[in-house]
């Protein structure tokens, strides 16, 4: 059930929210500065060298080659900052502190024959990368009108306008991981790229910053309904729903950019739009009969879901100039490099259900439901699916028997069984799909590589809870515990095909998988009505989940791709007995020493050749070569016990709480750090690598390094699994509400607030965020607000 603010009965009320708030990232990793990187490179190149001369003189080389003006490794631009002891933090200057405010104004009220509730609100947002911005016009209408005594209408809606400056997501990449040794330069627009410098794929970031990507959006909620009441305890409801959703893009990406280059558009220019509509009608009669203590609900209804979505986007190549920015796409002089596409997709479920809800005396309670979906995402013969579930509770407090232990005030045991249907497959799952193209000027439809299965039907889960409620101490100490076991059949995912079929992968009913757990809160009032409160609270949940069963005799579905498109990939992977979430890699045996090479020279590691410093995998299978029979799941993407923890304390108008998250044994790879580790010099390095193998360092877990080499990266082996645990400070807010003697009389409530979200991270993982992963860090953010209420 969903619920929504509404207004009150009474005299009407204004009351006017305001916030604003500094954002700033959570975490900055530990880089190499330019010197640094310089050292790492001539390390990198004299041992790719020695390795094919390990006779020759590495520091004659060193001298010769890489120090000198004519360096192969170094351009010129790199050997002045390393002379002059410059170093550029390239993502400090693509970045910035964020900044947002947020008003939100609101006029509540209503008589005996209704309420209403109207809100108006407005967010504006400068975010953490440059040019990045964000505003938001929004509104609320939330009315309920008795027409009769029988009769009741009402609606709630929303609506709002967002227009978003984007930035391209490449911008924070390549800032990140841009070489410190490259001054930088926005002027000299031949400076884009640096002609002489060794790696030849890095562009300038801050000329990325000139890509115009507007958005707009244009979004309407509004769930609309008649109640009915023909007699008395039985209610009658239709409610009709809808979201509508507008979305607009416009595009241009200047000449002079390295994401224009790489194409050789010569500017390019894009204008998207698509429209998103959700239409939902439900239909329940509910009907209350009160015996005595005895109390039974009964609700029966039916509701229809239509989603359709539809878009076009038109891109042109190829401008004289970048003057029009997105505006001239007719003025592209690359005609046939123009690109228009289209789709329409339209989805729909239809459900029967009911429900029986009784209880004796607020002592026993059962409850009974049965919902009948049908999904157009399935075939003819898989529409349909029955969902039936059944739950029981005995509150023991309520016995006799308790009558001496009043600080008892509930021990509700509970018992349930149910089974629930997944329909989450993309659209058209059960069709091949083929898309029209010109080849050599004939018409021809080509597949997108999924072969459609018409025999998909709906995964089932089953599940089974057992708990208990617990109240004491005149419901001061709260406490919860809960075991589950959920059994999912008919697995729906995606199923990587053999080159042979035609096709790349199909939606299939796949296999079994199991999860269970246990959940346990714990919430405790230490003081209460004293002047002085304070409150605890604690959650802990635990589980464990594996994969017993798989289509046919299979024992594995591999995720494959990369860029051959048929590598194994380390996640993604289901296995027999194994965690669905599992980590597959190659196991870390040991950092090659000189004392190794005998040995080394027996094992056949995939047409690599190990030196001294290289990372050597472990052999499982035990047959002297290393390859995909070696890999082994090492880990999961799932913690072992998760939850959160938190305080609140008061005194008269002052009001702290903090709440902590926190998870623990969970494992995840990061490739931004081992992209990081993986470093030659050529971009941006991890400063772990200061501790990387030498010949005078053996006694390190970092690798050396060498260009070019082909070797065991730390992706490819356990070594590079980050332990993803962490605790997190999430908020922290200190407020203070004026009693009505400090406020004025015109005020009905006044109070300032400032508070903090992810303002402290404890963790080891190397990469920037355990919980959100390496794509863009979490933003720390303080928040200073006021609430006012006439």
């Amino acid at each position: 059930m969903v619920t929504t603010k509404s207004g009150h009965r009474g005299v009407g009320k204004v009351s006017y929210d305001s916030w604003v708030a500094w954002d700033s990232f959570s975490k900055k990793l530990d880089l190499m500065n330019g010197h640094d990187i310089f050292d790492l490179r001539v390390d990198a190149y004299a041992n790719a060298y020695m390795d094919k001369n390990p006779d020759a003189d590495r520091q004659d080389y060193i001298n010769r080659y890489l120090l000198s003006d004519s360096s192969i490794a170094f351009g010129a631009y790199e050997l002045a900052a390393y002379r002059n002891g410059d170093s550029y933090d390239w993502l400090d200057r693509v970045t910035r502190t964020g900044f947002k405010q947020n008003h939100t104004i609101s006029f509540s009220g209503g008589t005996e024959k209704g309420t209403y509730l109207v809100s108006l609100n407005y967010t504006d947002q400068n975010g953490l990368m440059q040019k990045s911005d964000y505003q938001r016009y929004s509104g609320r209408v939330n009315l309920e009108q008795n027409v009769k005594s029988w009769l009741k209408i009402g609606t709630h809606t929303t609506f709002s306008k967002t227009t978003e400056n984007v930035v391209d997501g490449s911008v924070f990449s390549a800032a990140l991981g841009a070489n410190p040794l490259l001054a930088i330069d926005t002027t000299d627009l031949a400076y884009l790229k640096w002609s002489d410098i060794k790696n030849q794929d890095q562009y300038n970031p801050l000329l990325s910053l000139n890509i115009l990507n507007k958005q707009y959006l244009t979004r309407v909620l509004s769930s609309n309904y008649i109640s009915v009441t023909p007699v008395k305890d039985l209610v009658l409801r239709s409610t009709f729903s809808i979201d509508n959703m507008d979305q607009q893009q416009y595009k241009y990406v200047p000449a002079h950019t390295g994401q224009d280059l790489r194409n050789s558009y010569h500017g390019s220019a894009e204008h998207y739009k698509s429209e998103t509509l959700n239409l939902q009608w439900d239909n329940t009669a509910t009907y209350d009969l009160h015996m005595g203590a005895h109390r039974l609900n009964l609700l029966g209804g039916m509701s229809i879901q239509k989603n359709t979505s539809n878009y076009n986007d038109i891109q042109a190549h190829g401008f004289p100039n970048d003057d029009f920015g997105y505006k001239f796409l007719n003025g592209a002089y690359s005609k046939d490099q123009t690109v228009l596409a289209s789709d329409f997709v339209t989805t729909s479920l239809m459900s029967f259900y009911a429900r029986a809800d009784y209880n004796y005396d607020q002592k026993y309670f059962a409850t009974a439901t049965v919902r009948y979906d049908g999904s157009s995402k399935f075939g003819p013969d898989h529409k349909w699916g029955t969902f039936p579930s059944i739950a029981v509770a005995w509150d023991m407090a309520k016995e006799d028997f308790m009558n001496d232990f009043n600080w008892v005030n509930q021990f509700k045991i509970k018992a349930g069984y149910g089974i629930a249907g997944n329909q989450n497959i993309h659209n058209y799952a059960m069709y091949s799909l083929y898309r029209p193209t010109t080849t050599n000027g004939q018409f021809v439809y080509v597949s997108d590589g999924r072969l459609g299965n018409p025999d998909l039907q709906w995964e089932r889960q089953k599940q089974l809870n057992l708990g208990v409620d617990m109240s004491y101490l005149n419901n001061r100490l709260n406490a919860s515990f809960d075991y589950f076991k959920i059994n999912n059949s008919n697995l729906l995912m995606n199923k990587t095909l053999s080159t042979v079929t035609g096709f790349t992968n199909t939606v299939a009913n796949v296999g079994e998988l199991t999860n269970k757990g246990v959940e346990f809160s714990l919430d405790y009032a230490i003081l209460k009505g004293t002047g002085l409160n304070w409150n605890v609270n604690f959650s802990i949940s635990s589980s464990k989940n594996k994969v017993t069963a798989l289509y046919a005799d299979v024992d594995a579905i591999y995720n494959k791709g990369g860029y051959t498109g048929v590598e194994i990939q380390p996640t993604g992977n289901l296995f027999l007995g194994q965690p669905v979430n599992s980590i597959y890699l190659y196991k870390f045996k040991k950092i090659a020493q000189a004392s190794d090479m005998d040995q080394i020279k027996n094992v056949d590691y995939g047409g690599r050749t190990i030196h001294p410093g290289d990372i050597i995998p472990e052999d499982l299978d035990g047959n002297n070569i290393i390859d995909d029979n070696d890999r082994t799941v090492v880990g999961t993407l799932d913690p072992k016990y998760y939850g959160g923890f938190g305080t609140t304390l008061s005194y008269k108008g002052w009001a702290f709480n903090a709440f902590f998250n926190y998870s623990e044994g969970g494992k995840r790879i990061s490739y931004l750090y081992n992209s990081l580790i993986g470093s030659t010099g050529m971009s941006a390095a991890s400063d772990d690598l200061l501790n990387r193998w030498t010949p005078e360092n053996t006694n390190t877990l970092i690798p050396r390094v060498a260009y070019g080499e082909s070797v065991y990266s730390y992706g490819n082996v356990d070594l590079g699994v980050q332990d993803a645990s962490f605790i997190r400070l999430a908020t922290c807010t200190f407020s203070y509400t004026f009693s009505s003697k400090l406020r004025p009389s015109f005020l009905d409530n006044l109070r300032l607030y400032i508070s903090g979200t992810n303002l402290l991270l404890w963790t080891k993982d190397k990469g920037f965020d355990p919980e959100t992963g390496d794509d863009y860090p979490n933003s720390k953010s303080i928040v200073v607000g006021l609430n006012l209420a006439f």
